[in-house]
């Protein structure tokens, strides 16, 4: 399982909003302060304004969610 788009919001939002009745709610989580950073990064104007926001929501995430993450494939291709 992977991404279905490049952009880090479409994980994070269903990981951190619990009101977008995805990962977060499927699991009885519900921390709305990680949730409102996770709304501004998805809007944030800059990329390295963006880098810092998902960064710190990843180092959260990782220590005060409900989650075991084992592995994220960070390269995707194909052999024939």
């Amino acid at each position: 399982w992977g991404p279905d788009f490049p952009d880090p919001d479409g994980n994070m939002t269903p990981f951190t909003n619990y009101a977008a009745r995805s990962i977060a709610w499927r699991n009885g989580w519900d921390d709305p302060e990680l949730a409102d950073m996770a709304a501004q990064a998805a809007i944030a104007e800059t990329p390295e304004e963006r880098v810092a926001l998902y960064a710190d929501l990843t180092e959260r995430l990782f220590h005060e969610g409900p989650y075991a993450i084992l592995y994220q494939p960070i390269k995707t291709f194909a052999l024939r």
